[in-house]
């Protein structure tokens, strides 16, 4: 009897335990079913990317959910907003779009501180396509005043380069504020100091461009150089010095970025190929095959073309009868023709060795009344200085930029 009792109450709580685990198993699978169709709401994306060879917004935007019709609207948009329609290599976009592929926005940034933003403002698939709008972001640029300062241990682009902030732009701009004044390549002398003012274009997030050199010092054992940068009642923008004359001279200090003078004027020198003695009324500029020849001032093309032992030669006229020889040119730079125009520093030809030459260099003359002359020797003429009515405004200008030098100087 007590058995039976028992397999009773046994048998009882087997019901009831099998009763429990298919009602947990129900609530179980109708909670799984339930996660199973709860829809993950799609997250936006950026995707970044610089602009490649070859690559244009088209290009890049087919690489969107977009139909072609919409890549046109994205691009027409973009193309009526910015300057410069041309994507350059190395310029930021982004792509914006959902986890499921949809399209949202495009920005392009053609520098740093620009985005333009082309965004969805309608995705209904009505007759005319998605609509789009564009919004532009510029962040505000703000004039910075900085110095710079060093000196020469081995060149001046090192000395430049080396210290902090200190760029190649500076270095190139500087040398060109006083190429009528010295020749960096040749002049510049261990110990040598400079001190330059410039002007940056900054913003809050840490963006910074150099602009341009207000005011420029260079102090040798032998001499010391400044220029001022002044714009004149003209609307017309030089380097003048502290007296108002204007560095720019008639004539640059030579033709070319040289490696060395090979051979300076002289009226008796042993001709490296004839092998004979005779004079050489001009200096060698030894120099890369292709490097860049310029003329040293405004002229008229007068001859360009085969000279004998000059090889390719090229004859510029300026003023006062003043003339500048070219020869031994590898060829000539487009454009360049008997009775083309010229600008001081404007392009000519590429340094060679046809003719009678060893070697790749630049035979360069130059003639005054009809003479050769040693070009290294000439007291080359200003171009201009100041009138008083121009020295009157130019003064106060001068003493602000040294003010400005000796203020950074003292807070630093």
């Amino acid at each position: 009897m007590a058995y039976k009792y028992f397999l009773k109450i046994i048998s009882i709580i087997f019901v009831i335990s099998l009763l429990i685990s298919l009602v947990t198993f129900k609530l179980f699978s109708h909670k799984k079913i339930k996660l199973l169709h709860v829809e993950k709401k799609p997250e936006i994306v950026i995707e970044k990317d610089t602009f490649h060879k070859g690559d244009s917004f088209y290009v890049v935007l087919q690489k969107t959910s977009l139909h072609t019709n919409d890549i046109y609207k994205v691009i027409n948009l973009l193309s009526t907003s910015i300057e410069n329609r041309y994507v350059k290599i190395g310029q930021l976009y982004e792509i914006e779009k959902s986890t499921d592929g949809i399209f949202k926005a495009f920005s392009y940034y053609p520098t740093p501180i620009e985005q333009y933003r082309v965004f969805v403002s309608n995705n209904n698939e009505n007759e005319s396509g998605i609509t789009f709008e564009i919004e532009i972001l510029k962040e505000e640029l703000k004039t910075k005043y900085n110095i710079l300062e060093g000196a020469i241990v081995s060149s001046l682009y090192e000395a430049i380069v080396n210290v902090e902030k200190g760029t190649p732009l500076i270095a190139v701009e500087l040398t060109e504020i006083f190429a009528w004044q010295i020749d960096f390549l040749t002049e510049t002398r261990q110990g040598d100091k400079f001190v330059i003012l410039y002007e940056t274009l900054d913003t809050d997030g840490g963006y910074s461009k150099f602009n341009k050199i207000l005011s420029a010092q260079y102090m040798s054992k032998n001499y010391e150089y400044s220029a001022f940068l002044f714009k004149n009642s003209n609307g017309e923008t030089s380097y003048y010095d502290e007296n108002g004359k204007t560095l720019k001279r008639a004539f640059l200090k030579s033709p070319l970025n040289y490696k060395r003078i090979s051979s300076h004027f002289s009226t008796s020198r042993m001709h490296p190929i004839l092998k004979y003695r005779r004079p050489h009324l001009g200096i060698d500029y030894a120099a890369t095959s292709g490097t860049p020849v310029v003329s040293i001032g405004d002229g008229k093309v007068v001859f360009a073309g085969w000279n004998g032992g000059f090889g390719n030669l090229i004859k510029i006229r300026h003023f006062n009868n003043y003339e500048s020889w070219y020869g031994h040119l590898k060829g000539f730079a487009k454009g360049i023709k008997v009775g083309t125009h010229v600008k001081q520093g404007g392009l000519i030809g590429y340094v060679g060795m046809t003719g009678l030459a060893t070697g790749p260099h630049l035979d360069f003359r130059f003639k005054q009344k009809n003479s050769f002359i040693n070009y290294l020797t000439l007291k080359i003429p200003l171009s201009f200085s100041l009138p008083k009515n121009e020295m009157d405004t130019f003064i106060p200008q001068r003493d602000q930029y040294l003010k400005l030098i000796s203020d950074i100087k003292s807070n630093n």
